[in-house]
């Protein structure tokens, strides 16, 4: 993978592999993410006998890349049953928040076989200034999203003097284990929350299966 961004001085390449860290302390604030990516990404490729490397000149971007050997495997897997869902019309509209350039083209592309009417924001202000001019049956909320956190934001919504936008169903998205942050979502006001890397039979039942907070009116 490489980038044309920010670059990682040579002092700080090998700690950006450790875990909560990042080569500078304004990206996290600037950008989102928690400094796990890394980290995570090397333990694992680590059990599967690989590397993590990095090459990177500071103010000119990194190239990050590892090698590794698969065995070709010989089970037949059938995808018909496990996909057929996908043609199912949901005619819903949804607001998501999301930054992730490979998560924005998984849900692009089914949404649109849901035909799901859909717009994407890249942080917490943008997602308040689209929400305010448009109508939506429901929120996808990363909660790592840059500028205003998906928490902050969601706090916001929830304010609205407009009832109608205040009560929107809100749908936390993350990364970290659900029963670690379960009593934060609550406490937020927020309806549920869906694990990434995305379990496509959930998210399409997600429209019609959110819960409702007890204290979504309070």
């Amino acid at each position: 993978m490489c980038d044309t961004g920010i670059g990682v001085s040579y002092n700080k390449q090998k700690d950006i592999f450790k875990s909560f860290v990042q080569a500078n302390d304004t990206i996290s604030a600037l950008y989102g993410g928690s400094g796990l990516g890394l980290f995570i990404s090397k333990q694992l490729l680590h059990i599967q006998g690989s590397t993590l490397e990095l090459d990177s000149t500071k103010c000119k971007g990194s190239t990050f890349w590892f090698d590794i050997t698969f065995q070709l495997s010989k089970k037949e897997i059938s995808y018909n049953s496990h996909f057929a869902f996908y043609t199912k019309s949901l005619k819903k509209s949804v607001l998501v928040s999301e930054d992730s350039k490979i998560n924005t083209l998984l849900l692009n592309k089914l949404f649109k076989k849901w035909q799901v009417d859909f717009m994407f924001a890249i942080n917490g202000k943008q997602l308040l200034e689209i929400y305010q001019n448009n109508h939506f049956d429901l929120i996808l909320m990363d909660l790592q999203i840059p500028i205003l956190d998906g928490y902050e934001t969601t706090s916001i919504i929830r304010k609205m003097s407009n009832s109608k936008k205040a009560l929107i169903p809100i749908i936390a998205l993350t990364a970290f284990s659900e029963s670690e942050i379960f009593e934060k979502t609550e406490r937020y006001k927020m309806n549920g929350l869906l694990s990434k890397p995305f379990d496509t039979n959930k998210l399409h039942d997600l429209p019609t299966s959110y819960s409702i907070p007890k204290n979504i009116e309070n």
